[in-house]
Parts: C-alpha cells; sequence; structure tokens
C-alpha cells in the first residue's frame, strides 16, 4: 500500500510540473548546438537517439573546449521510444516515454521538466512523434471477430462496469451472466485485452475487449 501511495504521489507531482513544458516546433533524432554553455565558457554539444532493440534513448556530449576532446556521453534511461524536442528558442529537449506517460528531459540531462500524460493536451504531438497511438477526441468503438475495440478513454477514471458498457454488453447480462473478468496487458505497453468469461448457463463464447491504454 505503501508503494502504491508513493507513486500516486509522484504522479500527481509530475502533473504539477507539466506546465514547464514547452511547445516543440519539431522532432529530431540528432542536434547539434554550437553555442552551449561550459562553465564560464561556450562549446559543441551534440544530442543523439540511440536504439537497442526496441528500446530507445537520448545522449548527449558536449566538447571540452581546452582539450578539444568529446566529454562522456549523459543519457536518459532506455523506453520504448525517445526523440528530441526542438522548441521556439532552438533549445534541445530530450525526451522519453511510452504510451500514456511521456517525459520531457531538460537539455542539461540533469533532471525532467516533467511528463505529458494521455488527457494532456499536448500528449498527441509528443505521442506522434514517438509513433505512439494518438488519443482520439472521443470515444471509439469497433467490432471485432470476438469482441470490441474501446479507444478514447485515457485519463478518465472508468470501473470495468463502465468499459464493458462501452463495448456493448449492457447491465442486465453483466449482472446476470459475466463469470470472471480478467485484464492482460500488451507487449507494446499500448494496451489490455479485458477478456470477459460468462457463466455455463449463458451459453456464450468469451467476449475479448481490447482497450487502447
Amino acid at each position: 500500500m505503501k508503494n502504491i501511495q508513493i507513486a500516486n504521489e509522484l504522479v500527481r507531482i509530475a502533473k504539477l510540473v507539466k506546465s514547464s513544458i514547452p511547445n516543440f516546433s519539431r522532432f529530431v533524432d540528432e542536434y547539434e548546438v554550437d553555442d552551449y554553455p561550459y562553465g564560464r565558457e561556450r562549446t559543441k554539444a551534440v544530442y543523439k537517439v540511440e536504439r537497442k532493440g526496441n528500446k530507445a534513448r537520448v545522449c548527449r556530449m558536449t566538447l571540452d573546449p581546452k582539450s578539444g576532446r568529446w566529454n562522456k556521453p549523459k543519457c536518459t534511461t532506455f523506453g520504448p521510444a525517445a526523440t528530441i524536442g526542438i522548441a521556439p528558442n532552438g533549445h534541445a529537449y530530450p525526451i522519453v516515454g511510452r504510451p500514456g506517460q511521456i517525459a520531457v528531459w531538460s537539455g542539461d540531462m540533469k533532471h525532467t521538466e516533467g511528463a505529458v500524460f494521455a488527457d494532456d493536451s499536448q500528449y498527441n504531438d509528443l505521442a506522434k512523434a514517438l509513433e505512439f497511438r494518438q488519443v482520439p477526441g472521443k470515444i471509439t468503438v469497433k467490432e471485432t471477430s470476438d469482441g470490441a475495440e474501446v479507444d478514447g478513454l485515457q485519463g478518465k477514471k472508468t470501473s470495468p462496469r463502465e468499459i464493458m458498457n462501452h463495448a456493448g454488453i449492457p447491465n442486465e447480462v453483466i449482472d446476470s451472466d459475466v463469470k470472471n473478468v480478467r485484464r492482460k496487458p500488451s507487449k507494446d505497453y499500448m494496451s489490455e485485452d479485458w477478456i470477459i468469461e460468462f457463466k455455463p448457463e449463458a451459453d456464450r463464447k468469451p467476449f475479448v475487449i481490447k482497450l487502447y491504454t
């Protein structure tokens, strides 16, 4: 319980500081700065997205103006995707995240500027840059061969009953026929499969709700 409380508090704090995240004019995989602050001097810095398998991160290297050698790179942690956001003033911000929660790092790589969640106004722009699924402006439902796909609930508080309702299962069926509900997260973190199992007397196959998260 204590760990859950700590996690919730971290999410709350992250949402409080999201206002410090700038808007971005473009997103790139590599970016060079010729006038980067280096103590009392200025030097060159290079930001670059590094990929390893299905993970990515952003690294920044600075050039030591005295020795002319590149310093050891500073990198973000690996995540499902990464990019570099360029603000209108030319400042670079490493961006790493997973669907539903995207972290924007400061240009000096010392801390994060904040996190952008699926219910934030900036989320879709960042999700598009990271090639994540974007959140539709309204709740959408699509029938499938074994159930339904539900999208647009990101950031909204919903109960399992409400999710089943959106997928087309009415309350009377839930109350009389549903035996069990199982959740199975996808490997790409972009969705969950809700497997609705019915009582034997209902004589119904399991109903699968693909819920985009």
